[in-house]
């Protein structure tokens, strides 16, 4: 009976097709008939049982329900399961590699033809270098081996300079350069005085000019006199007496060059200038504005003011959007002459930096004030602080602040202590 029970207890572990042929030989033969019957009715069973699919072993089976409720439980911010957030995440980081690509290109490029006139800190550096190029000799600029000029991601080409009579310390160069992704435009450089002091920026005239822009000379895009007699405006009789100088042959040079370019009317004009080159392009471009240029883009570094409110409200209304007024510091020049007689035109851009040159980027900030001309929350606060007032030991303060920009420095010589005698 015992033996029969492990012959059993073995069929069970072990599929009948893999039972040796004499152990069901000796069962058959010691089971009589009714036994062999049942016998093959219970291996039958057996074999019901051995087909039935075997349950997962234990360590599986809590694998898996661990599995389905981290699934459950575990999810994005509560609101996505791991495998949706998955592919957000992914979105995120591509969305987020490609505005990185095109800020570095927009840093390092200055951008395409429709950013053009976005303040980038590549084209300050380069616009602020061809302001600074207008101090250099001749033969550097016209070889672009000055000392400044390594400083600009571009090189210019057909370098032209309009000189002024004697009676005018300046000196206008025009430049054509092709940025990467931009079209081919001018820049107008103005030279400002190449010696300044103190005493002549605080006993500045405060007098006005009564102004006349276009339309007396010919369109530019029309070619013929527009009708009228101009706009008159009330601008600080100085700096008009100066621009006056250079209006005649920088307009009619400028139309030789835009008429004979592939573009046309339509090419680009920039215009900068430093210090008192920076009052002469705030002029120049309102000026070729009337008479049909295409004036895309005004810098000025370090620009004293040009007009009356009037005048500053005219400017704005056509060229506000294309204007970048850079202000240094403390630079004192900016607040003369004096408000509220006068009024600065355009949008400010007041930059800082411990060094007072914003030569690094990392250390260099960047304020866009309100376009108004005379935010309070830029280099007009400083002046109703009263500081303005410090004379001659706040020009020499901050004479550094007037002659740089960005790592760029201009060469003018600021006769301190001339101030200080007078």
């Amino acid at each position: 009976m015992l033996s029969q029970r492990r012959e059993e207890h073995a069929l069970r572990a072990v599929p009948v097709e893999a039972v040796p042929a004499r152990v069901q030989h000796q069962h058959d033969v010691r089971a009589g008939t009714g036994e062999r019957e049942r016998f093959q009715a219970h291996r039958a069973h057996l074999l019901a049982v051995d087909a039935r699919p075997r349950p997962a072993a234990r360590h599986d089976r809590r694998r898996a329900r661990r599995r389905r409720r981290r699934r459950k439980t575990q999810t994005c911010c509560g609101c996505f399961a791991w495998d949706t957030c998955k592919w957000i995440l992914w979105i995120a980081a591509g969305a987020a590699g490609a505005w990185i690509v095109y800020h570095l290109y927009l840093h390092y490029f200055g951008g395409t033809s429709d950013s053009h006139a976005e303040f980038t800190r590549v084209k300050a550096m380069r616009y602020a270098t061809f302001a600074s190029a207008t101090y250099a000799p001749l033969n550097e600029v016209k070889a672009w081996d000055c000392k400044e000029c390594v400083k600009s991601d571009v090189v210019p080409r057909n370098i032209t300079v309009v000189e002024t009579t004697p009676l005018f310390d300046g000196r206008v160069d025009v430049f054509t350069i092709t940025p990467l992704g931009e079209p081919s435009k001018l820049v107008v450089a103005f030279r400002g005085e190449t010696t300044e002091s103190a005493a002549a920026w605080m006993g500045i005239e405060h007098a006005f000019a009564e102004a006349t822009f276009g339309p007396q000379y010919a369109n530019v895009k029309t070619g013929e006199p527009s009708p009228g007699t101009g706009v008159v405006r009330n601008v600080q009789r100085s700096m008009w007496a100066k621009y006056a100088l250079a209006q005649s042959r920088l307009l009619h040079g400028l139309s030789n060059i835009v008429l004979r370019s592939p573009a046309g009317p339509a090419m680009e004009v920039v215009l900068v200038g430093h210090s008192t080159g920076g009052a002469l392009a705030t002029l120049a471009a309102y000026d070729l504005h009337l008479h049909g240029f295409n004036v895309a883009e005004v810098w000025t570094f370090g620009s004293p003011r040009v007009g009356d409110a009037t005048f500053a409200n005219a400017w704005n209304a056509a060229l506000s959007d294309k204007s970048f007024r850079v202000v240094n510091g403390m630079d004192g020049v900016v607040h003369y002459p004096r408000a509220p007689m006068f009024h600065h035109v355009g949008t400010e851009y007041h930059v800082s930096s411990p060094t007072g040159t914003c030569e690094y980027e990392q250390t260099c900030k960047v304020n866009r004030c309100d376009g108004s001309g005379e935010d309070d929350a830029c280099s007009a606060k400083l002046e109703k602080e009263g500081f303005g007032n410090s004379g001659v030991g706040f020009m020499r303060k901050n004479a550094l602040d007037h002659l740089a920009a960005f790592g760029v420095f201009f060469r003018v010589l600021m006769k301190i202590k001339a101030a200080a005698a007078a």
